[in-house]
């Protein structure tokens, strides 16, 4: 059963909107593990019950959710935690719906690489608008935090779909689309690991996403393939290094 929504006053000129603190809440409750990628999120109507308000206040949070990518709206049939659940991709979906993290990724390099080629061969200015769009929202401003790292990974998403759009392949643009967003919560997990790192990690990624962008402009496919490939294995080192941590972590 949801708890209902609870929170100490603040003066008028501080307080937040209830869509915010719903927000704020389900952010707290997927973080934590409370929904888990790839659950389905209770209805609209039990979210306001739970939290006491109304409808149109848990539509609002939820679309904020979604903006952030840590939710999808599978229509008829409900809002998801991280993307649509692998299964109802059919039986490759099954099949990817029980392989590990490291099969996953793997198999998403693979997929990634092919579409910056593609990209490099069929963009047009507007897929070149959205990615510029894209690497403008990467430049964060303020001290890291959970809010932070949610910000920057969806324009860290916004990046990559802008990518598979550009392959003009639609059976990429279907599959990256569906298994991207679960990547989200790894980043989330991170959080309490990186802090110190995050600044560095986000302009590490922003140049290597530049590199992408500039090979898909000069329609060099195989630069793009390449620059691809040299972001997802800097991505491979640094998730290393936080299993490392992880692992070391647990031993204490």
């Amino acid at each position: 059963m949801l708890e209902t929504l609870t929170s100490p006053p603040v003066p008028l000129g501080r307080r937040k909107s209830l869509s915010h603190l719903v927000y704020t809440e389900m952010v707290d409750r997927i973080f934590n593990g409370a929904y888990r990628v790839g659950d389905r999120l209770p209805t609209e109507e039990e979210l306001a019950r739970g939290f006491a308000v109304s409808r149109v206040t848990v539509r609002q949070a939820l679309l904020r959710l979604r903006e952030c990518r840590l939710v999808v709206s599978l229509q008829g049939s409900g809002n998801y935690v991280g993307g649509m659940p692998l299964g109802d991709s059919g039986s490759a979906g099954k099949v990817m719906d029980k392989a590990s993290y490291g099969e996953m990724f793997d198999f998403l390099v693979g997929l990634e690489t092919q579409t910056a080629a593609l990209a490099a061969q069929n963009r047009t200015d507007s897929n070149i608008d959205r990615m510029k769009e894209a690497l403008e929202a990467h430049e964060l401003r303020g001290e890291p935090s959970l809010d932070w790292l949610i910000r920057y990974r969806k324009a860290d998403l916004e990046f990559h779909e802008a990518v598979v759009a550009a392959s003009a392949n639609p059976i990429l643009i279907k599959l990256l689309n569906t298994i991207n967003p679960l990547f989200t919560m790894r980043w989330l997990a991170w959080k309490s690991e990186i802090d110190d790192e995050l600044p560095e990690i986000a302009m590490q990624v922003l140049n290597e996403h530049t590199m992408i962008m500039n090979a898909v402009i000069a329609r060099d496919s195989d630069m793009a393939r390449v620059a691809m490939q040299f972001h997802f294995k800097h991505a491979q080192q640094r998730n290393a290094r936080h299993e490392a941590k992880a692992a070391a972590r647990g031993a204490q």
